[in-house]
């Protein structure tokens, strides 16, 4: 704990050490049959002394988290296996008609379309085929369903990790530091992710291009996205992307046609996509990646995912799917009033020169929306850390401002205490600021006993004087409380 030297200001050494010594020996007797002052909680210097209880907080938050992911982590792996088996079944089924082909006279003359199947086989074990061919309406409703399985289970495990945090800090002392996320954005994303319906439809809906994002809230979207650069890798499953720019910047002058396109019928993917790598070549060279900055609003009056991010009104959190032509993205407006935001254009890049960039095209809506991501221990301590700042803050105006009560230097030092535990640097002048307040309590209860010199009244002042002992007197106040020892203890 960073504090000033505890020798006593204006004391002889020797005279320090003593004193410190008899305070030692103290303890057990100053409240007759009661514990030592280091055991009582209530007591400032209790609560000056030790390691703060939040100085552990990070290893802590992280077994909580640990637990949480396996949750997240064994579902996707059961999932995957599920896939796994019925695409083996799928080509086990391929294979056996190709073969039937070969035995079957009136099948020969068609042979070649074993090799196509052979082909078809290479091609599935490289690539993801769902990013360049449409899925059949079965297909899309098997999705459709294992994800909004996972989006339910995100949704109970998200909840129950911020309540294992909550529970965590608690049981250290500082409830207050454990606000959960806002109630609305829990109760949004359960009404929304409930009431998705997973439906077995031929024709796939138009795409949502424009979305409201309430007030001091955060939503998420399956956003459908294309690939613009051919010539490199697709990027990785679950991978994370930023809002780098808007195609207006790209200099393709057939892009936002064809993304207009597709938003009106999705089915036309395949073509988008090749019209998409064809119109590549028009791209002005920007060395790979976009400027953010001059991002123009093209919306009509609502806000562009683009400009929205790169003014600071929105945020966006993004990570593709197992299937890289769509992504789930969390954006966050933390103003006081709704934003509308068209999500199509905008273009998302993972800042690996090797790995394509995508373009939005707009909010799937047979998808449903995914459930909200585990907050990561680091993430945590962010909130925690502001709310620490801004307790501190409070603490430190209250005394400040003359408040010298018991009460409030004991939300100092509280608060203090806290800010050291996560890590926050703490000025000279905050200590200057607590020493004097102690000075106050502490030169307060002298003249409470003086007036009333009862044994309850100089235990609290006893109290009191350990803990300016600890912190030293201000400047100025060495002297006053030497004199104050002498009259108390009366051996200096």
């Amino acid at each position: 704990m960073k504090h000033a030297p505890s020798p006593l200001s204006g004391f002889p050494l020797a005279a320090a050490a003593f004193l410190l010594l008899f305070f030692s020996l103290l303890n057990p007797f100053v409240s007759g049959e009661k514990t030592a002052s280091q055991e009582n909680p209530k007591t400032l210097l209790a609560l000056l002394e030790g390691e703060s209880p939040l100085s552990d907080l990070i290893y802590d938050l992280n077994d909580c988290y640990d637990r949480y992911v396996s949750i997240i982590e064994t579902e996707s792996r059961r999932l995957k296996a599920e896939k796994d088996k019925a695409l083996l079944e799928f080509w086990e089924r391929l294979q056996k008609e190709l073969a039937d082909r070969k035995t079957d006279p009136a099948k020969k003359g068609r042979d070649s379309l074993a090799n196509i199947g052979r082909m078809m086989q290479g091609i599935a074990s490289e690539y993801n085929l769902e990013a360049f061919f449409p899925e059949a309406a079965e297909e899309r409703l098997q999705r459709c369903r294992a994800n909004l399985d996972m989006a339910l289970l995100q949704l109970k495990t998200a909840r129950g990790l911020e309540e294992a945090y909550a529970a965590l800090l608690k049981n250290l002392g500082y409830p207050g530091l454990a606000a959960q996320d806002r109630p609305g954005d829990w109760e949004l994303w359960s009404k929304e992710i409930e009431a998705f319906d997973c439906a077995l439809v031929e024709m796939r809906p138009p795409l949502r291009t424009e979305v409201v994002i309430p007030p001091r809230s955060k939503r998420p979207f399956v956003l459908k996205t294309f690939c613009l650069d051919q010539d490199r890798l697709g990027p990785g499953s679950g991978q994370a992307m930023a809002v780098t720019g808007d195609i207006a910047d790209l200099g393709r002058k057939n892009l936002a046609k064809l993304l207009k396109e597709v938003a009106a019928e999705p089915g036309l993917e395949i073509d988008i996509q090749r019209g998409i790598w064809d119109d590549e070549e028009e791209e002005e060279d920007t060395g790979g990646r976009i400027p953010v900055a001059g991002v123009k609003d093209q919306t009509g009056g609502s806000t562009s995912l683009a400009q929205g991010v790169s003014n600071g009104d929105i945020s966006a959190e993004i990570n593709t799917r197992e299937n890289f032509s769509s992504v789930e993205i969390w954006i966050e407006n933390s103003g006081g009033q709704s934003r509308s935001v068209n999500v199509s254009g905008a273009v998302l890049d993972s800042g690996d020169s090797e790995t394509q960039r995508l373009a939005t095209a707009g909010v799937s809506e047979d998808e449903p929306p995914p459930g909200p991501k585990l907050k990561d221990p680091e993430r945590k301590i962010e909130e925690i850390l502001q709310r620490v700042e801004d307790w501190l803050r409070r603490a430190q105006e209250r005394v400040r401002n003359g408040d010298h009560s018991r009460e409030a230097i004991e939300d100092l030092i509280k608060a203090m205490r806290a800010a050291e535990g996560v890590g926050l640097d703490l000025e000279d002048a905050d200590w200057d600021l607590l020493r004097d307040a102690v000075w106050e309590e502490t030169d307060l209860t002298y003249k409470v006993y003086k007036a009333n010199p009862t044994s309850e009244n100089r235990e609290t002042l006893i109290e009191n004087m350990k803990a300016m002992d600890y912190l030293d007197p201000p400047e100025g106040k060495g002297e006053a409380f030497s004199n104050m020892m002498d009259d108390i203890f009366g051996f200096i």
